[in-house]
């Protein structure tokens, strides 16, 4: 299974957050290939300081992030993917976000 998501490195994908870890750590559940779910960690060093310590992250929340690493671990004898994401700056407007006027390569939306 690593071996197909390996190709996918580097590359921007999006996702929701679903939980966040006693240590600040994002948990987020990502398409790598369509149609198959997954979850992986966004490390809190990987957030950015002004979202880190601000009320812009909410449970469910979807936002794109670059897929930094996959690979092989093995916990309590059973084999596991481990998937780590960088948290991305492009929202997904939506709603009233959309209205309150965040500007986007210099322009209004």
């Amino acid at each position: 299974m690593v071996r197909r998501y390996k190709s996918f490195e580097k590359h921007l994908l999006w996702g929701e957050i679903v939980g966040f870890a006693p240590e600040g750590n994002l948990y987020v559940e990502t398409e790598i290939i369509l149609g198959e779910t997954i979850t992986g960690i966004s490390p809190l060093n990987r957030i950015g300081l002004h979202e880190r310590y601000s009320e812009q992250l909410h449970l469910w929340q979807r936002r794109a992030f670059h897929l930094r690493r996959v690979e092989p671990v093995v916990l309590n004898g059973t084999p596991r993917t481990k998937v780590v994401l960088d948290g991305f700056k492009i929202w997904l407007f939506s709603g009233e976000r959309e209205r309150r006027g965040r500007k986007w390569n210099g322009k209004r939306i």
